[in-house]
């Protein structure tokens, strides 16, 4: 958008109804409607052939009560909430040739004045015309409808025939810009025309001018240019220097301005130009730097110019520009069959009757201002045809707790989260389309501000209740869809800077502000709004995005396989550099964090701590980026990233990018995002898909949302925001960890720093909780002591731990039976960073060190585990953790707990001796493997492990690890990846996946130690193939035969491919091979090697198959490596 030189008005004419004067249903609630659009200012025709091509037919309906409503243009909704507007469509007066009869003949036609989408009206008090383009739309729209009784018809309005001054010029103004360019992809600024120092020269001639002999002609200039040096154009008028505009340099610098506009006012009398004609000419000049780049555009140009009252066509518009309160209309070169229109209300047209003498009109008025059009005859175009609406009546819908909007395209998927989140959370949502909206609350024109209108429309009947908004489509600063590819499906507001990076803001806030103070939302600090509503947004582009977005929200809430100790961790990701920032507001979030909640588990990676490699192609850390790829396997709640991004990665180092984020394969255990870096989430960028949305958009993994900048920011505001998160993140309210979009509302409101903050969005859905486990864990006594009179924790001590699952109110849970998942801490270990990149080492501490790791069982919510201490802990006395997370038999309910007040330190002095190292079994993919078979590149490492006293997890004091070795190559560490077995702490499996393995053979070196440090040794080989194999075996059907009685067949089978994603296909085929029954299986993440699938016996139109012998397949491929295999069998059937 140009705010240009000549000023701005945002009042409409006809803007009378304020926010309570609300209409209770809207005329679109009945009826035929159909949508016509005009382009700019004028008559418009409507003949029979064209009520036929809309699909009214002409012979069944009364023409008197056909009927235009509107209340477009004139240039875009006023931003702040309380400046007047009108709600809904108004009736709009037409004119009717031959409607006397009722009937619409051959010979009838309806006539109105359609006003333009830009702002274009006369300031009195400043002499100018004011003129806005209109950011949204390029088409003003009208309704037509056929009404129960007649409609609004154009009046008389009657010629006062008083001894007025004469008026016989007027002030006209003629307009041009072209929208072509936008420099920063963002923000609402457009450029037209090119200029460069090969191509320095433009011409631009606006014709019919009826330029008044010595009159004013004033010409309002807006360029911009792109250059290291000053650059300038000059500005002509047929033939005449008018002056030049002197252009600023701009910095060289990534984040500083792109471009200098300037805007200059020049003003010369018609008698200076030489002949009068009709046309005037407009040349401009650009003058290149000589040296470097050098770009100009063109802005706008507006030519206001004074002319004579004179009809030189079939119409004449103008203005009454006198300033007089009791002007008298002089009009030359009329015709006798002229009619004149006074539109100054373009809803409410007049017929202005005037007095004839010769070829001369006058007519009087006795206002000050006014707009006019003369014209002869009836030769008008038609409107465009836009489509037939349905009925809606948005003004009718009560108050709700959300509110989705979308775009039509996505309606069916909308629809169904909208279904999905009544049915499990309970609230009421109303879902809508933008289309919707504008033509009840911008007359059917695109508006970012009649989105914000209807959200406060709902907010305002009752302010309390109105909570979420979910915008459900992409958006684009290319609100006009000027580029191939067409993103602006539900519309994001836009900053007005478009040439600072740092200020070129893109937010879905706007739609938050509900206060009627609120709105106008001023650039800077005096600007800051507060959010009353907390405003979400899924970016899909596509009916496959929106199916799979939405099915990964409903399955992140409702599947059995999403449950898991996942849910109790979080990882926080720090960049290097910058003196260290990075690391230390990551390492305060944690702590805040920890402090705060500390049933979560904190996990730091940051950079610094790892090791890089350095290359032509600048600095990596593969050891980082597999930490990082490993966490997002084995599941986190939330992921905090500080530091250094862009759209495409985050760290410089590439840690984590976008093809990495796309092929992400953690669907049950999905992240929510944290940021606080530049433009990884920029989702109204049409021309890519950014990091931040192809996480979201990740169909089998990436994240379940993102709170994440769309532009560049700040390491000081991102921190005040980032902090602002987890203050409300880890705040319950009623009892209830709060939803997204609470959370981020809150966020905004704690973290206002002006435009810096405007930046961050949430992608996600904000009526949504993050899975924080429900009921609450506690450890009730250790070793038969009340747990505020538990004994240390020491080396080689047995323990013995009773708990209990409890509820908000802090009661026992008796109806919770499941498993608990028990991780044992180790004191605080402290690290140091490497100091790369110049900076200074810094030391952090952080949970490094387990002690034990397992499961037990819960019964009515009651639940025991014991384990012994290993020997290599830290015997200095400090305070441990035990970790606890247990889900119930059904999957329904989850709990979490923690408790960090039990000494650890110490050896126990009565510990009885161990010499027996660890028994070990070793395998890859399942326990069928052989040492010396074929695996796939992505193989599973199996280690079952069994001994007296339980496996050594500890990594403190003598280094004795669970660790492989590949081919004698690095040692990696697997003390994370084991787990004790099901109440026993003697056996346990560690379970490793290993990805992108090359080819050929490989040898596995496996060690392992008790907790009395007694150690084991085991190779195993496999060879690596890319011709991946999936081994299925152990096929079986119940019962088989199939009786009349057997409605549930159920067909079983083993497979190499533990812990992978699997679908299957499952036929019924004749033995002649015809398929008579098909269904399609994904077995996520499944843990069991036996896996099932179910069948009716029934074939694909429902039918009970008949008697005979069939065959059965089931067709199985895993979605890890696309490795693929068949088995078969035969099935008889004795009806």
């Amino acid at each position: 958008m140009k705010i240009n030189l000549i000023s701005i008005s945002l009042l409409c004419f006809q803007c009378m109804a304020c926010w309570g004067q609300q209409g209770s249903n809207s005329v679109l609630q009945s009826g035929n409607w159909y949508k016509l659009g005009v382009l700019e200012k004028g008559i418009y025709k409507i003949d029979r052939a064209f009520l036929v091509n809309v699909g009214i037919n002409p012979n069944s309906i009364d023409s008197r009560n056909l009927a235009i409503y509107s209340n477009g243009g004139n240039g875009m909704l006023p931003q702040p909430n309380s400046t007047p507007r009108l709600h809904d469509l108004t009736e709009n007066k037409i004119f009717i040739q031959g409607e006397g009869d009722g009937v619409f003949d051959n010979s009838d036609f309806l006539l109105f004045y359609g006003n333009s989408p830009d702002l274009i009206e006369y300031d009195l008090d400043n002499d100018i015309f004011k003129y806005e383009n209109n950011l949204y739309s390029d088409t003003t729209f009208y309704f037509l409808t056929i009404k129960e009784q007649p409609g609004m018809r154009i009046s008389d309005r009657q010629n006062l025939r008083s001894n007025f001054q004469v008026i016989n010029s007027f002030k006209n103004v003629f307009i041009h810009e072209l929208d072509e360019t936008n420099l920063t992809r963002g923000g609402r600024m457009w450029f037209g025309e090119i200029f460069s120092g090969s191509n320095p020269d433009r011409s631009f001639v606006f014709e019919s001018i009826n330029l008044l002999p010595d009159g004013d002609i004033k010409l309002f200039t807006s360029v911009m240019a792109q250059a290291f040096d000053d650059t300038s154009f000059d500005v002509s008028l047929n033939g005449t220097l008018l002056g030049s505009l002197m252009i600023n340099s701009i910095p060289n610098r990534t984040y500083a301005n792109k471009g200098d506009i300037q805007q200059k006012e020049f003003l010369i009398n018609s008698t200076d130009i030489g002949s009068l004609n009709q046309q005037i000419q407009i040349d401009l000049h650009y003058n290149a730097a000589t040296s470097g780049p050098s770009t100009g555009f063109l802005d706008y140009l507006v030519l206001q110019v004074e002319s004579e009252l004179k009809m030189n066509g079939q119409l004449l518009h103008f203005y009454n520009t006198s300033g007089l309160s009791d002007p008298a209309f002089e009009l030359s070169n009329v015709s006798n069959s002229m009619t004149i229109w006074d539109v100054s209300d373009p809803a409410n047209v007049y017929n202005q009757l005037y007095d004839s003498n010769e070829s001369k009109a006058t007519f009087a008025a006795n206002r000050p201002t006014g707009e006019f059009v003369a014209f002869t005859g009836f030769d008008f175009p038609s409107p465009i045809f836009s489509h037939q609406i349905n009925n809606q009546n948005l003004h009718s819908l009560s108050t709700a707790d959300a509110l989705f909007i979308t775009h039509p395209k996505f309606i069916s998927e909308a629809k169904k989260l909208m279904l999905h989140r009544k049915a499990i959370d309970g609230l009421s949502i109303h879902l809508v389309t933008v289309n919707e909206i504008y033509n009840e609350f911008s007359s059917g024109m695109q508006d970012v501000s009649a989105i914000r209108d209807f959200i406060k429309f709902i907010y305002d009947k009752n302010p309390d209740k109105l909570k979420y908004v979910l915008l459900f489509g992409d958006c684009s600063y290319d609100y006009k869809n000027r580029a191939i590819t067409k993103t602006n499906y539900v519309p994001i507001y836009e900053a007005r800077n478009s040439l600072n990076p740092l200020y070129n803001f893109s937010s879905d806030d706007y739609f938050g502000f509900m206060e009627d103070h609120e709105g106008e939302w001023i650039e800077n600090t005096s600007g800051d709004h507060t959010l009353e509503i907390g405003i979400g947004r899924l970016p899909v582009n596509t009916e496959e995005e929106a199916m799979n977005v939405v099915n990964k929200i409903i399955r992140y809430q409702t599947s059995t396989k999403a449950f898991g100790k996942w849910r109790n961790e979080m990882l926080f990701i720090a960049d290097d550099g910058d003196n260290n920032i990075h690391q230390r507001d990551a390492n305060i979030l944690a702590t805040y964090a920890e402090d705060k909640r500390n049933e979560f588990n904190l996990n730091k990676l940051y950079i610094d701590a790892y090791e890089q490699v350095s290359s032509p192609s600048g600095q990596s850390s593969p050891e980082a980026r597999r930490t990082f790829e490993h966490a997002v396997a084995e599941g986190k709640l939330m992921i905090n990233y500080t530091g250094h991004g862009n759209e495409a990665q985050l760290t410089v180092e590439k840690i984590i990018d976008e093809n990495q984020l796309s092929s992400l394969t953690n669907r049950n255990r999905l992240p929510f995002f944290i940021t606080a870096t530049c433009q990884f989430g920029n989702y109204d960028n049409p021309d890519r898909v950014s990091g931040g949305e192809k996480t979201l958009l990740n169909p089998n993994g990436g994240a379940i949302g993102l709170l994440t900048a769309t532009r560049p920011v700040f390491s000081n505001s991102n921190f005040s925001l980032n902090e602002a998160y987890y203050y409300a993140a880890m705040e319950k309210v009623n009892s209830q960890f709060q939803r997204l979009g609470a959370i981020v509302k809150d966020t905004k409101n704690n973290s206002l720093k002006g435009a810096k903050n405007r930046n961050f969005a949430l992608l996600g859905d904000p009526t949504m909780r993050l899975s924080f486990p429900k009921h609450n864990l506690v450890i009730t006594s250790v070793n038969g002591k009340l747990i505020d009179k538990a004994d240390t924790l020491k080396a080689l001590s047995k323990i013995y731990m009773r708990g209990e699952v409890r509820g908000v109110d802090n009661s026992l849970v008796t109806d919770f039976t499941g498993m608990v998942s028990v991780v044992v801490f180790d004191k605080l270990t402290q690290f140091s960073t490497l100091g790369d990149e110049n900076t200074a080492v810094q030391k952090f501490n952080k949970r490094d060190a387990l002690l034990f790791k397992g499961d037990a069982s819960v019964n009515e919510g009651l639940f025991s585990i014991e384990f012994v201490i290993p020997k290599n802990i830290s015997y200095i006395f400090g305070e441990g953790k035990v970790s606890m997370y247990a889900v119930n038999s059904e999957k329904t309910e989850d709990a979490s707990g923690a408790n960090i007040d039990l000494k650890v330190g110490g050896s126990n002095p009565n510990a009885l001796s161990d010499n027996t190292p660890p028994e070990v079994d070793l395998f890859m993919n399942d326990s069928t493997f052989v040492s010396g078979q074929t695996t796939g590149t992505n193989p599973l490492f199996l280690a079952k492990l069994f001994d007296d006293n339980g496996i050594n997890i500890s990594n403190g004091g003598f280094g004795n690890n669970i660790s492989i070795r590949i081919n004698n190559e690095d040692e990696i560490k697997l003390n994370n990846y084991y787990s004790a077995s099901m109440d026993g702490y003697q056996r346990g499996l560690v379970k490793y996946r290993f990805t992108d393995l090359k080819p050929g053979k490989y040898t596995l070196t496996f060690s392992v130690y008790d907790t009395y440090n007694n150690g084991s040794q085991k190779e195993i080989d496999f060879i690596v193939s890319e011709n991946s194999e999936l081994k299925l075996f152990n096929l079986s059907a119940f019962p088989n035969p199939i009786t009349s009685t057997d409605n549930d067949i159920t067909f079983t089978f083993s497979s190499d491919r533990m812990e992978e994603d699997l679908r299957v296909i499952h036929q019924i085929m004749t033995l002649q091979g015809k398929v008579i029954s098909e269904k399609q299986y994904l077995f996520e993440n499944e843990l069991n090697e036996i896996k099932a699938v179910n069948w009716d016996g029934k074939d694909a139109n429902g039918n009970r198959i008949q008697n005979g012998i069939y065959l059965y397949k089931l067709i199985v491929q895993s979605t890890l490596d696309g490795a693929k295999n068949e088995a078969h069998g035969k099935l008889v059937v004795f009806n």
